[in-house]
């Protein structure tokens, strides 16, 4: 049940792809899609816990087929734009033995991008040629492990890069965030509530014609309703269906809560 309805995470098993009401381009997935294909940065507003981090998730793992999807949470970058390890999701270094069995550019990237911030001893990274953790290293003694850093170190096509809780950043450095990855070619996606995302295009109008917008509002009954179908298929159980729109009804309109009532429910 606990890899079934996944509250905690992406909800592989129970994920449901929703049509966009208020728009005429279908789903949410592929207008997001859409958006990223054409290297638009995306700003997907939308209340708290209504599935906007899965949102990127799914299109970056599912339809883009990523091979890096980089998560920065907005918590975790202070006044001065230090960015902590744990603000980055995603970028362990590989052992020694995926390294070899994986895709060699894809460990390479990983363990550039950790050298870099200096989250990784060079010294164990067996695909990057000496000039490569030399220069690295030499980058890593005179800089700070800062958001901008990173940014600077991911530009890549393999890459989607969300900032979730834009909105917990501090105003002066969410402006230099925004300078930094204006003309960057990584496809970001920036997540915030609805009242605060106005604050994307303050000190950065230019920013305006390389951002698309998707409002992502809060879920119907029958969308609830198939998170709890598809799970509980999934584990092998039956419920009436009055007791999984009871369930639904409770969720007050988000799929995280569903994902919970119906793991407490098993």
């Amino acid at each position: 049940p606990t890899d079934v309805f996944n509250h905690r995470g992406y909800p592989e098993h129970t994920y449901v792809e929703r049509e966009n009401p208020t728009t005429r381009k279908g789903s949410f997935e592929n207008q997001l899609y859409g958006a990223l294909r054409k290297n638009y940065h995306v700003k997907i507003y939308g209340p708290s816990k209504s599935g906007k981090t899965q949102l990127v998730t799914r299109v970056a793992k599912n339809k883009l087929d990523k091979e890096l999807f980089i998560k920065i949470k907005g918590a975790n970058v202070d006044s001065k734009g230090d960015l902590s390890s744990e603000a980055v999701d995603l970028l362990s270094l590989p052992d020694k033995s995926t390294i070899k069995k994986g895709k060699k550019e894809t460990a390479s990237w990983k363990a550039k991008i950790a050298v870099r911030l200096g989250l990784a001893d060079p010294t164990i990274v067996r695909d990057i040629t000496k000039t490569e953790i030399d220069e690295l290293e030499q980058s890593t003694d005179n800089t700070s492990k800062s958001l901008s850093n990173l940014l600077q170190s991911v530009e890549s096509e393999d890459l989607v890069v969300l900032i979730d809780n834009f909105h917990y950043i501090d105003l002066d450095v969410r402006k230099n965030v925004l300078r930094t990855i204006r003309d960057l070619e990584t496809n970001f996606c920036i997540a915030m509530i609805p009242q605060r995302m106005d604050d994307i295009y303050l000190g950065n109008q230019d920013l305006a014609g390389r951002i698309q917008s998707i409002e992502i509002e809060y879920w119907d009954i029958d969308d609830l309703k198939e998170i709890g179908n598809k799970g509980f298929s999934k584990l092998n159980m039956e419920f009436a269906d009055n007791t999984i729109s009871k369930l639904a009804e409770e969720s007050v309109g988000s799929p995280q809560l569903m994902q919970q009532m119906c793991l407490s429910l098993c």
